[in-house]
Parts: C-alpha cells; structure tokens; sequence
C-alpha cells in the first residue's frame, strides 16, 4: 500500500523546518565559537603587549567583553588624548554596554546637539582596566582611570562615609577621587553649567553629586545641574532639559546640621535644668 501524497507532503515540510533549525543553530554556535576564538587571541595579544594585533581580533569579535576589551586596545594604541583611536574606544565603550550596541550615535552627533556649557563624563570600568572620556561641543579627551579595584574601595569608604555623616571622611575621600574622576573637567567646572555623567561598574554607587570637586568647595550638585544616564540613553539625556542644582544640601550635611541641632536642645536643655536648681 502507498504513501498518501499528503502525508509525503507533510514529511517534507517537517524536514524543510528542521534543516533550517538545525542549519541556524548551527550557524549561531560557529558564531560564538568565532567569537570566543577571537577574544581568546585578542586577549593573549594583549597580554603580549601588542594592542595592534589585539585589536584586529576584537574587532571581529561581537560580544560585550569583546567590545570592553577593544575600548582598552584602543586606549593603548592611542598617542595622544584625543586621537582617532580615543574617539574609536569611547564609541566601543558605549556599544559595550548599551543594551542595542548598533543604535549608539556617533560622538559627533552627541556633541552636536550639546548646549553651551555642558559638559558629558563617560566611564568604562573594565576588568583590569579603567577610562574615562570627557567632551563638550568643541573639545574631546580620553585619559586612564586608577584599577577598578582602587575605584571599587574609594566607592565603598565614600558610601561609608556618607552613610554614617562623616564629613571630614567625605572631604577626604573626594580629595582622592574627584581629581581622578572628573579630568579635565574639575578646571572648566567654575564655567559649566551641567555636567551629564555616564557610570560604569563600582562607579555607578557613588553618589557623585555629593561629592566637593575640590578642598574648600561645595558638593558637585551644589554648583550647576547633574544628570545620570546609560550609554544608551546618552543622546536622550543631552537632549533632554537640564534640571537646576538643587537648592538643599548633601544628605552628610544634612545629618550634620541634625547631629548640631540635637546637641544644642540637650545643652540648652541641661542649662535649664541647672537654673532651675539654683
């Protein structure tokens, strides 16, 4: 007895849409196995000292990690702070943590549609290695950051300090981390009138408006508008409309000014406790 033709049918097309499937699956795992063979020699590159090579082979590679480490590559290929290979690096940067890599505009375009006196601070907070690049309408630089785990511990001290009211802490803590952090920035700050930062890593903890850019100054979001933004979003936030420095102050100075306020009442209080026995 024969087959039906529409069972034959049936069959065939079952088997069309496993060869696609198992062809596209197959196509995917060459893929990250490429991937993966990529980063492997671009990483061995870099641990050769030869950022050239590495970067050829991070640049094939389409993976996060491969685009933090091509950031890294560029930096260390670069000659001078704003190089073409500063501009490639902070764009690798951007796509390696933008969460739609393809989207990311161009520095350019960023610049662009920037206002006079803003100023954006992006951070790459890698696994052995740390950048920052800073840029306004006319100007662009990229500089290296201390390690990650140098960064991760001043974070961690300035939580503790804020958190607990420490100001002293916090003056000292921002005198080792602001300077390191802001580049370029923390000389033109007396002119600026936003500055837009894009975190990264430990970074993304610390409360940086509430940090002095300097000794003897008043915290960052004391003195011109702040805004926190994604890599991805970065455009949006340039965009958007930038909101005033808040009129109130740091939460370590508002504990203070309570701490004081608490100290005085006792003391008054024990004053009238004491003329009341007389």
């Amino acid at each position: 007895m024969g087959v039906a033709p529409r069972t034959l049918a049936r069959a065939a097309a079952t088997f069309s849409v496993l060869l696609i499937v198992f062809g596209f699956v197959g196509i995917v795992t060459a893929q990250e196995s490429g991937d993966a063979e990529q980063l492997r020699l671009g990483r061995a590159a870099m641990a050769a000292h030869d950022p050239t090579t590495a970067i050829t082979h991070f640049e094939k590679a389409d993976t996060i990690e491969a685009r933090e480490w091509l950031a890294v590559a560029l930096m260390m290929e670069s000659r001078s702070p704003s190089d073409q290979y500063v501009e490639r690096a902070f764009e690798a940067a951007l796509r390696a943590r933008a969460l739609q890599p393809a989207q990311v505009p161009a520095r350019a375009e960023l610049a662009t549609a920037m206002r006079p006196g803003e100023f954006v601070i992006a951070f790459l907070i890698g696994e052995v290695y740390a950048y920052a690049w800073a840029f306004d309408r006319d100007a662009f630089v990229g500089y290296q950051l201390p390690a990650p785990a140098e960064l991760a511990t001043g974070v961690a001290r300035a939580r503790a300090y804020i958190d607990s009211g420490d100001r002293a802490g916090v003056l000292r803590i921002a005198e080792e981390l602001m300077p390191a952090l802001l580049g370029p920035a923390r000389e033109r700050l007396p002119k600026l009138k936003r500055l837009i930062f894009v975190l990264d890593g430990t970074l993304r903890d610390l409360p940086v408006g509430e940090l002095p850019p300097g000794e003897g100054q008043s915290p960052l979001q004391q003195q011109l508008a702040i805004s926190l933004t994604e890599p991805g979003a970065l455009l949006e936030a340039i965009r958007a409309d930038p909101s005033p420095p808040p009129a109130t102050a740091p939460s370590w100075q508002r504990r203070s000014i309570v701490i004081g306020g608490i100290l005085v009442a006792i003391l008054a209080i024990a004053a009238i406790a004491g003329w009341w026995r007389r």
